[in-house]
């Protein structure tokens, strides 16, 4: 993120602070359902056969959030690497002096390479070691994914991990870190969602409530004490203090700011993935604008989304994770 969309953000969060108003600074696209990959803990799966926007009408709802207000856009999905078209609307962010994302689990990072490289961000889905990665996500992943890392650095693009807290890492996390550290990776966590999920997917990804406590316990405590093995936590200490906060007390309800909304692959306008009985607003139909004005906080569990969490945390006030989107 350059010195101006910083400056942006913060005008922005100044003007929420003070007004109050809801305004759309920034979008987690799901840009298509389809995927190459088949992970275990995958909740929009019902998604894959579904309507996607097409070239031109993608582009011309980058060209509504633009006008909307928006400041920054993650193209998720789903793989959006998938999509012949994704180097052209990265380029369209782009030429709007927005901010641009992309979440991807790397397999075909390496062959789109000369796509990404106007990214201001690069995060790749790497839930730990070999051993944790490929169960989860397939047989080859782990190697798939630092490949992805390896020529994403040699691009000069900035990477960022993301991992899930999940039964198969929260009991090995020094595993974890370690691995982290040597490849010198830094993991963003974040906790897993029943919703949408099957109870046999629970019950062999979502990790026991004690076990997660722990897990989040001893990062915090690692993140506080400055130990070596923070270096490869890539979440914030106020993230981290949300999550345990939230499991640790059984409080359920959204606490995020209503500056942020999910756009589906056909169009349809959501707040968040993770609610329960979410309302749709077709965006393409009414407009991004209208779309958004229309959406209220959901009944949810709690946010689990890094993206999403940290930008309201931004909206409000956390000195911890302002000082980690700075460094953006």
């Amino acid at each position: 993120m350059d010195l101006a969309a910083k400056f942006r953000f913060g005008l922005s969060v100044l003007r929420y602070k003070l007004t109050g108003k809801r305004v759309p600074v920034s979008v987690a696209w799901l840009i298509t359902g389809r995927c190459n990959l088949d992970c275990l803990y995958c909740k929009w799966k019902h998604l894959r056969q579904g309507r996607e926007l097409d070239t031109a009408a993608a582009k011309a709802m980058i060209d509504q959030m633009r006008r909307a207000g928006v400041l920054l856009i993650s193209f998720t999905g789903g793989e959006p690497l998938v999509r012949k078209d994704i180097g052209e609307l990265i380029r369209h962010v782009k030429r709007h002096g927005l901010v641009c994302k992309l979440n991807t689990n790397g397999r075909l990072v390496p062959a789109r390479l000369h796509e990404l490289r106007p990214l201001d961000l690069l995060q790749i889905s790497v839930d730990g070691p070999p051993s944790v990665q490929d169960r989860l996500r397939g047989a080859g992943s782990s190697q798939q994914a630092l490949a992805a890392i390896d020529a994403a650095r040699r691009a000069g693009i900035r990477v960022q991990l993301i991992a899930c807290l999940t039964r198969d890492n929260v009991a090995r996390l020094d595993d974890v870190l370690d691995y982290g550290l040597e490849h010198d990776l830094a993991f963003c966590f974040q906790i897993l969602s029943g919703n949408l999920l099957d109870a046999a997917t629970l019950d062999e990804t979502v990790p026991a409530r004690d076990a997660l406590l722990d897990a989040l316990r001893y990062l915090l405590r690692l993140k506080t004490e400055r130990r070596a093995r923070a270096r490869a936590i890539g979440s914030s200490r106020g993230e981290l203090e949300y999550y345990l906060d939230q499991i640790a007390s059984g409080r359920r309800g959204c606490d995020c700011a209503l500056v942020t909304a999910t756009l589906l692959p056909d169009g349809q306008l959501i707040f968040c993935g993770n609610a329960k009985g979410y309302e749709t607003f077709d965006a393409v139909e009414l407009g991004f604008a209208e779309a958004f004005a229309r959406l209220t906080i959901p009944d949810c569990d709690g946010c689990v989304c890094v993206g999403k969490l940290r930008l309201s945390k931004v909206y409000q006030l956390n000195a911890s994770v302002i000082r980690e989107m700075l460094r953006l």
